[in-house]
């Protein structure tokens, strides 16, 4: 196998990693409670067009037009923003923003916040609204957060379509859209577009194309069959997938779609099942995943199974299908798994399972969950060398050197620069084994390599 360590970081995630998120999940619309204007309420929030128009960060202003100071941020506190599912269906996926929450609160609780490159140190604040992963009601609640909250920045987003419905307005208006908790490569690839947006997770175009390259080492001239999620999701994993195997003997030889609104996926597995191809890869939600996995189990087809990473959720996935079943499931990860037995000691995973049971609705366990307390050492890591404005908090994000985040896997490092806009491009193949996704080998290295997907 052609491998290498990880120079830098590789999630969703996860489910989100939700396609994970992340990452991403989806579900339909639902209502959201009105809430006081304090960290963490939820609220419905007015309605507004958005200009489609972005420019490149500007020092000259900083940011929601010609304001002489920046929204959302004093010499004591910086207010964040974020939309995402608090309800509905996939309210599960919102997990990753309820994390970052009790982050935040034991920072402030612990150390007064978090440090900026001016030398002072601030406390985090989050405003959480419900959007039940609707991307309508996503830009409904964004617009709410930059014009009547008047938020410093909007962070942790889950989703694809979500984030998809924000980044022109929130690039028209010039407020930072910092770790979209998606792996679509368009929220690094449109940097000419979007100079607002930065993503934070491994990109599913990477993780596509590391599976083509593992295949290809350990299951020469292999039939794929694809499940796949109908929207821009699936789309970047299977653009990638597709142009990877090319010319090394693997074939996709069946492909099937669902909607994320579907009550089910069972006839697509059925169809799929007719070709007898060699391996099932899996680019769903832990929903689909388990739904997938558990039509499977009724059929004459035993395929190697690949779970893209937003659907590798043990919880989720996994244990609603049988854990002796799942052993051999390929996927990929770049973070701790607090369900491995491995990291029960290790300080980082004590200290974040630890934390985590102040955080409202949050099953520790989830990778989602992980990734928000993950992604929340991130931002502390950016904003030390941000300057106390929206353009300083993106030039810090996008000057990411070896930054270390200690859930995450060995070897695994942020890194930007202006040429190379996604801080995540490494991860592991791993393989359940009864109990976890043991990391196989060494990290997959793709640092400055992102396949590009606009889709």
């Amino acid at each position: 196998m052609q491998t290498s360590r990880v120079g830098r970081i590789a999630a969703c995630a996860v489910r989100i990693s939700l396609a994970a998120a992340g990452c991403s999940s989806s579900g339909t619309g639902g209502s959201s409670s009105s809430g006081a204007s304090t960290p963490s309420s939820t609220a419905s929030s007015d309605t507004g067009s958005g200009s489609s128009s972005s420019q490149a960060p500007d020092t000259s202003s900083s940011g929601g037009g010609d304001q002489t100071t920046t929204d959302g941020i004093t010499d004591t506190t910086i207010l964040f923003g974020n939309s995402s599912p608090q309800s509905g269906v996939f309210a599960s996926a919102g997990q990753a923003d309820r994390s970052l929450k009790a982050c935040f609160d034991d920072l402030n609780a612990t150390k007064g916040g978090a440090a900026m490159a001016d030398g002072k140190t601030r406390k985090l604040e989050l405003k959480i609204y419900d959007d039940a992963y609707d991307p309508a009601k996503t830009l409904e609640n964004v617009k709410k957060l930059v014009e009547q909250d008047h938020v410093f920045a909007v962070t942790g987003v889950v989703g694809t379509p979500t984030n998809t419905s924000i980044a022109p307005y929130l690039n028209d208006q010039k407020v930072p859209q910092l770790f979209a908790l998606s792996g679509a490569s368009k929220f690094g690839a449109s940097q000419a577009t979007w100079p607002w947006t930065i993503g934070w997770s491994p990109s599913y175009a990477t993780e596509a194309a590391i599976y083509a390259k593992w295949l290809s080492d350990t299951k020469k001239n292999a039939t794929v069959a694809i499940l796949a999620q109908n929207d821009g999701y699936g789309n970047d994993y299977l653009n990638s997938f597709t142009k990877s195997i090319e010319g090394t003997g693997i074939s996709v030889v069946a492909k099937a779609t669902y909607e994320p609104t579907d009550p089910t996926v069972d006839s697509q597995v059925l169809q799929l099942s007719r070709s007898n191809a060699d391996v099932f890869f899996v680019i769903t939600l832990p929903k689909q995943a388990a739904q997938a996995l558990k039509k499977l189990q009724t059929l004459n087809w035993k395929p190697l199974r690949i779970l893209a990473n937003p659907a590798a959720s043990v919880p989720s996935t996994i244990d609603p299908v049988g854990r002796d079943y799942s052993k051999g499931i390929i996927s990929t990860n770049y973070q701790k798994d607090p369900s491995d037995p491995k990291w029960a000691d290790d300080p980082a995973m004590q200290e974040y399972l630890q934390k985590i049971k102040k955080a409202e609705n949050v099953t520790p366990q989830e990778p989602t969950a992980v990734q928000g307390f993950a992604y929340c050492q991130a931002i502390v890591e950016t904003l030390k060398n941000a300057q106390p404005t929206r353009q300083g908090l993106m030039d810090a994000a996008r000057n990411l050197s070896k930054v270390r985040i200690d859930l995450l896997l060995s070897g695994i490092v942020m890194n930007t620069s202006q040429t190379d806009p996604f801080p995540i491009e490494s991860t592991y193949i791993t393989e359940f084994d009864g109990t976890r996704f043991a990391p196989q080998g060494d990290a997959w290295d793709l640092e400055g390599k992102t396949p590009i997907s606009t889709s």
